[in-house]
């Protein structure tokens, strides 16, 4: 019997898994049981850090058992063990990769003996990775910053890879909506020479405190006794690389990025590289602006009164609204739903003694999950119903009833399981995928613009043949409206998008006609289109550009950075807070016993900061400078083991304070992370 776990997407997003090769991994079990060892587990969430690990396209697994026993008890344990292996990819960075389960029962032994050596041979899941075979030969080198060190590895901010041509500009749109620019020609190896052929760009961001915790990235300035904390505007990481080898950037040149926002750059925020030498922040040597364009000829004050009118009369026209299409702004993590949205430091927020949405604007949905108590179908599942506070943002979702039980068939229990998803939770997308044979599922929600995977059974809808009829007719009814919402969505941004173009053409010819009133002979030579060029890359025209192609969200504001070189850039402002007086700190862990920490990471209340502590060892005492707004408190000890203290701020008084930490264990993935993020 086979069980196909390959989802097709309501989103009717399909994967190709075309030229592939195969790699073969294999994980054993002891006798009659399921349970995957903690190396193996290791070996599992070790695929993650493979330098190839996104041509992963999709996984195979085949469960076997030693040939004792009940020909039907090792059918059934062989599919067991492959759905353990599976639940444990499930919660690694590969969740969103298809995979197929086998059941072999004993039919395949490895080894044809009968000690109990050859039994443990045969007792495995053998893993089958197919790779696509262009992407292992052209795949991205993830170059890392030589003097960081993930704290929580498979839980860090994900690369996004692109392959460029470096002879022609380089221009691309990650999934953050940071627009990244680089100039024809400007990358280089690293002898300075000129580079050839296909050239692949890894880039990331990383948009709130814990995403910098996760990946190990400081964020002082100075020693550890004298030390500044930063509160960074944008945080990003871009490395090139051409068949393993890192490149550089020629000389002179930058990395424009452009980031759409709601916030604003003051004088107090500075351009910083991280060092790969020192492992420190430095200062970013600002590059010299360049000159305006000089037009030879007479009547210079004239031809700037030109330039000048036709500036202001180009800024004075309307943005272009967001282009951004359907399915890309549900992938992107700054969109809730279709609607630009900002990050936000919690799933919800209380007012008026109750908890609601961090996003209180009408156009972005509410999205609950809440946990049902008691059995379904009469078996002891864990059970949840949907509701939805602005249902007509989701019109496909009137395909399901709105009293229906979802059952989860994931690894958290019901407690962990409300604990999680539900308690004060409030999602801004939803989306569900099917298997092929209707049996299992996912249910996908966005929180705060990162996709968490909830797995469905759903057996439980299909009790009968009218049932799981009725059930057929729901999915496909399902299917329908959501391919006729993202159709309607484009096709309305498409029509608008034209409509506003075509106002800015002529916005610009109007503009061009009035200019041509005290325009001197060289710029009276020049075309409309040749005109504009030249007008909008003068000195005053760069000072005061509006980009109406890469106009920002409605409410938004577009920010300007340069990097200088490939690494790790910070736009930041040394922070200011309010902190008490050191204090004497002792941290105890959930026993009373005290928690030999080495580091401490505190989270400030809706701040995009972290503020960095290092202790002896003993963790008996440590003077801090704790804040009141500080939100929650990371402590790792000696050996790496992590224990949060929530809300520390509240707990501060004169003299010696002790903080009671929750040991936590590490994050095995983003979702993980958002999900220890949300404790605060």
């Amino acid at each position: 019997m086979t069980r196909t776990i390959a989802l097709w997407s309501a989103l009717l997003v399909v994967a190709n898994l075309s030229a592939q090769q195969n790699e073969q991994l294999t994980i054993h079990f002891a006798s009659a049981s399921a349970l995957i060892s903690a190396e193996d587990r290791a070996a599992l969430q070790a695929l993650c850090k493979r330098p190839d690990a996104a041509s992963i396209k999709a996984i195979e697994l085949v469960g076997h058992t030693d040939v004792r026993g009940d020909v039907a008890f090792n059918e059934d344990l062989s599919a067991r063990r492959a759905q353990a292996v599976a639940g444990a990819i499930l919660a690694t960075c590969l969740s969103a990769v298809p995979i197929s389960i086998h059941e072999a029962g004993e039919n395949a032994p490895l080894n044809e003996g009968t000690t109990p050596g050859d039994h443990a041979q045969n007792r495995r899941v053998e893993v089958h990775l197919e790779l696509d075979a262009r992407d292992v030969r052209g795949t991205a080198f993830v170059q890392r910053h030589p003097r960081v060190k993930p704290l929580m590895p498979e839980a860090e901010t994900r690369h996004e890879s692109f392959q460029v041509d470096p002879s022609l500009p380089i221009e691309f749109v990650a999934s953050d909506g940071v627009r990244v620019r680089i100039a024809a020609g400007a990358i280089v190896d690293l002898r300075g020479n000129n580079v050839n052929g296909p050239v692949d760009i890894s880039y990331r961001s990383f948009n709130d405190p814990w995403s910098i915790i996760a990946s190990g990235i400081p964020m002082h300035v100075g020693d550890r006794d004298n030390a500044d904390h930063m509160e960074s505007l944008g945080m990003y990481e871009v490395y090139a690389s051409q068949k393993g080898s890192p490149l550089s950037l020629r000389e002179g040149e930058v990395i424009s990025l452009t980031k759409p926002t709601s916030e604003e750059r003051t004088a107090g925020y500075l351009d910083w590289v991280l060092d790969e030498t020192t492992g420190e922040w430095r200062e970013q040597i600002k590059a010299q602006e360049t000159p305006a364009l000089q037009v030879v000829g007479t009547g210079d004050d004239v031809s700037s009164s030109a330039r000048f009118r036709y500036v202001q009369a180009i800024r004075r026209l309307p943005m272009l609204p967001d282009s951004t299409l359907f399915l890309d702004r549900l992938a992107s993590t700054s969109y809730c739903h279709t609607e630009p949205c900002g990050s936000a430091a919690k799933p919800y927020v209380y007012e008026d003694g109750r908890y609601v949405s961090p996003y209180m604007d009408k156009a972005i949905p509410a999205i609950e999950v809440i946990a049902e108590k008691g059995v379904y179908r009469g078996q002891r599942v864990t059970g949840f119903r949907i509701k939805l506070r602005n249902e007509p943002s989701h019109t496909e979702w009137r395909a399901f009833p709105t009293s229906r039980i979802w059952a989860y068939n994931g690894p958290l229990n019901k407690r962990r399981f409300a604990e999680r998803y539900a308690r004060r939770h409030f999602y801004q997308d939803i989306a569900l995928e099917v298997s092929a044979d209707g049996q299992s599922g996912i249910l996908r929600l966005k929180d705060r613009g990162t996709w968490l995977e909830l797995p469905l059974d759903l057996t439980f809808h299909q009790g009968s043949n009218t049932d799981a009829k009725a059930f057929r007719d729901e999915l496909i009814a399902y299917k329908a409206r959501s391919e006729a919402k993202r159709t309607r969505f484009d096709r309305r941004l498409n029509e608008k998008l034209g409509t506003a173009k075509k106002d800015v053409a002529r916005g610009k010819e109007r503009a061009w006609n009035d200019a041509r009133r005290v325009m001197n002979d060289t710029e009276l030579a020049m075309t409309g289109s040749e005109f504009d060029v030249y007008a909008m890359s003068s000195a005053f025209a760069q000072a005061q550009n509006t980009s109406f192609a890469d106009a920002s969200p409605a409410g938004q504001v577009a920010l300007n950075f340069s990097m200088r070189g490939f690494g790790i850039y910070n736009c930041d402002q040394i922070l200011k807070r309010e902190a008490i007086e050191p204090q004497q700190i002792a941290v105890l862990d959930s026993t009373g016993n005290y928690f030999p920490w080495v580091t401490a990471y505190g989270v400030l209340e809706g701040r995009r900061t972290v503020i960095t502590y290092w202790g002896d060892g003993t963790g008996s005492a440590r003077n801090m400078r704790l804040s009141t707004d500080m939100s929650s408190l990371l402590f790792v000890g000696i050996d790496g083991n992590l224990l949060l203290v929530d809300q520390p701020g509240s707990l501060l008084r004169p003299g010696k304070v002790t903080l009671k930490g929750v040991p936590q264990q590490p994050p095995q993935s983003p979702a993980e992370l958002g999900a220890l993020a949300s404790k605060e």
